[in-house]
């Protein structure tokens, strides 16, 4: 064979090769400590079934989630606590602000709006957890009317290593409206 027919039959391979090893991006890499980035809310009213029927406000609270080793979320029996009334009972914990005539006033949030996020690891080689995550809180009328007019949170997640995500804050929610609301622009 000749030197240019084995030239031109080894240039689309060589070339082939080389778009091969370029076309192959790393993966990215992301952090074992669990990210969060608040996203939508959606306020609805409702009955609550639990309490004898009784009118509600629901809020269902979307946040995306990034952990880099996937260790994210609770099986029922696990605590990753000492002792029961710890905050490592649950996952996802939060601040509750309240809002009333222009006043803002923090709310012991240890029981009423924390929660357990289920066990969602990933199963396989690749590990890393990107998800959206949706928790749904309920706020009780008394004599028919909330007692304040607008909430905020400041929320966090708590991965089975103990490592505490960033904190998010959700904007000011009007108690009396409803339907989908995204993040505010700035």
């Amino acid at each position: 064979m000749s030197k240019k027919i084995k030239l031109f039959l080894f240039t689309p391979l060589f070339l082939f090769v080389i778009m091969l090893f370029y076309a192959c991006p790393e993966a990215p890499v992301y952090s074992d400590i669990p990210k969060i980035d608040f996203k939508q809310y959606r306020l609805y009213d409702t009955i609550d079934d639990i309490n004898l029927g009784n009118s509600v406000k629901g809020l269902i609270l979307k946040f995306g989630l990034i952990d880099g080793d996937g260790d994210i979320g609770l099986n029922p029996g696990d605590t990753i606590g000492i002792d029961i009334d710890s905050n490592y009972v649950n996952n996802f914990l939060s601040i509750l602000y309240e809002i009333k005539a222009g006043d803002t006033t923090v709310v012991d949030s240890v029981s009423g709006y924390n929660f357990r996020i289920p066990d969602i690891s990933q199963q396989g080689q690749n590990t890393v957890l990107m998800a959206d995550v949706f928790i749904n809180i309920m706020f009780n009328y008394r004599n028919d009317k909330l007692d304040y007019d607008s909430i905020f949170f400041d929320f966090f997640v708590i991965d089975r290593e103990l490592n505490k995500s960033n904190i998010e804050r959700t904007p000011i929610i009007m108690l009396n409206s409803s339907g989908y609301f995204p993040p505010e622009t700035e």
